[in-house]
This record gives structure tokens, C-alpha cells and sequence, in this order.
């Protein structure tokens, strides 16, 4: 297999190339589950475009079950490999927010200039994803924030959120009151705010209400994962199927 210079790469393989275009193929018709398993068996060959692709399949939250560090992990793979677009990501984006040093006003600007009709940018909530939960993890304020949202989830009128408590499997205990724990200025207090800002910043954009739920709830249901209550949360769901 070779690398080819700027925008693409392709197997010398004919199975892995077929898989490759057939998870194209079925990406630019919708079937983005089965987009998914062609595109896993090309990069378990070792298609670079395929994991590139990955990355972008899951992180625009089109795929059932998605999962953020997955499709991060494949962007790091990818840049690795030389992908022109994957390295300019990483640099830009990926390691900036593996370090906590991606500005959260940044954030909140990009989640403001992301188009309705195009949906969900991957690129925006694989950085919400993984910056929250490393500005999380940094403070020690994991537990907090946990709380604080499942708690104020609680009183949502919607069903598919009180299923998405469930699916998190942190016991009603543990989130209990956990609007009312935060001091003000307190590092969870401001991670919140982060949140608060950018489900805004969708709403501005012009999203539905329940993009802009499911959005929110996927990057805390990945806090959730990557914490100590992971063993017990099942996996994040795409956009659609959140939805129903």
C-alpha cells in the first residue's frame, strides 16, 4: 500500500479498496451503520482514508452506537499516517484540547458557526467532547458536573432524555440536588457555564431544541463514559437515534 501525496490515500489491496468505496458510497446515501462496518473492515487493513473517514462518521454523531474516543483516536491514526487534513486537525484542534488548552470561548464561537442544514460538525463536538472532559479532569471536577447536569436533565419534559439517564447508569443518588451544589466561580460551576454558552451558541445557529439537547447530553454522556461511573453507562447514541 502507498500514501499518495495530498488528499487521498489508496490500498493496493482490491478487497480494501472495495471496502473503502463501499463505506463512501454508503455514507453519501445515509446508511451510515453500514458506512461504519465497511469503513472498520478498510482501516483494520489499513486504509488511511477510512480512518479518516471514521473519525468524521462518528464524531458528526451519524452513526449508532458513536463513540468520541474512537473516532479521535482514528483522526490520530490517520494523522499519523500523513493524512494532510487529519495533521492539520490534530495541531489545530486535537492536541489543544487533549492539553485543556483549547480556548472554551473558541469553542462557543465554532458551535456558533456551525450550519443547521449540514448538521452536527465533528470536528466541534469531538473538541466539546474531549476539552470537557480534560478541563474536568484537570480541576477535579468530574463528580460536580455529572451531577449538575443529570440532576437539571431530570426535569426535562423529553422523553428521550429521562431514557438517556438511564443509559448513563449513575444512580438517581449520586445526581440528586446537583443544581443546587455549585458554588459560584467554582471550577464546575464555570465548566457548566462552558455548557451553558455553547447549547446558546446552537440555539443562535439555528438548531432544533432537541439537536441542541442531544448535542449537550452527548458530551456529558462522554464525561460520563470516561469517568468512574463508565463501567456502568452504556454506549452514546447517534443523533437519530437519541431522538427517535
Amino acid at each position: 500500500m502507498k500514501l499518495f501525496g495530498t488528499a487521498f490515500f489508496r490500498s493496493d489491496n482490491e478487497d480494501i479498496e472495495a471496502a473503502y468505496t463501499n463505506g463512501v458510497l454508503a455514507m453519501q446515501a445515509g446508511e451510515y451503520n453500514q458506512a461504519d462496518r465497511h469503513l472498520r473492515q478498510a482501516a483494520k487493513g489499513g486504509h488511511v482514508s477510512a480512518l479518516f473517514n471514521l473519525g468524521l462518521l462518528h464524531g458528526a454523531c451519524d452513526v449508532s452506537p458513536m463513540d468520541p474516543d474512537f473516532a479521535i483516536d482514528c483522526l490520530y491514526k490517520a494523522a499519523d499516517a500523513g493524512h494532510p487534513k487529519a495533521k492539520e486537525l490534530r495541531l489545530g484542534f486535537l492536541e489543544p484540547a487533549d492539553r485543556g488548552s483549547y480556548g472554551t470561548v473558541n469553542l462557543v464561537h465554532n458551535a456558533s458557526q456551525m450550519d443547521p442544514e449540514s448538521g452536527l460538525n465533528y470536528m466541534v463536538m469531538l473538541n466539546a467532547c474531549r476539552l470537557i472532559e480534560v478541563l474536568c479532569r484537570q480541576y477535579s471536577a468530574t463528580d460536580q458536573v455529572i451531577a449538575y447536569e443529570l440532576d437539571g436533565a431530570s426535569y426535562s419534559d423529553y422523553p428521550m432524555v429521562h431514557r438517556y439517564i438511564e443509559r448513563t447508569g449513575v444512580p438517581a443518588d449520586f445526581y440528586r440536588n446537583g443544581l443546587d451544589s455549585l458554588e459560584s466561580g467554582c471550577p464546575a460551576d464555570e465548566i457548566t457555564d462552558v455548557l451553558n454558552q455553547f447549547s446558546i451558541a446552537l440555539k443562535g445557529a439555528g438548531f432544533a431544541e432537541k439537536t441542541v439537547i442531544y448535542a449537550r447530553c452527548t458530551i456529558v454522556g462522554h464525561l460520563i463514559r470516561s469517568s468512574r461511573h463508565g463501567s456502568r453507562s452504556k454506549p452514546l447514541l447517534g443523533k437519530e437515534e437519541f431522538i427517535g
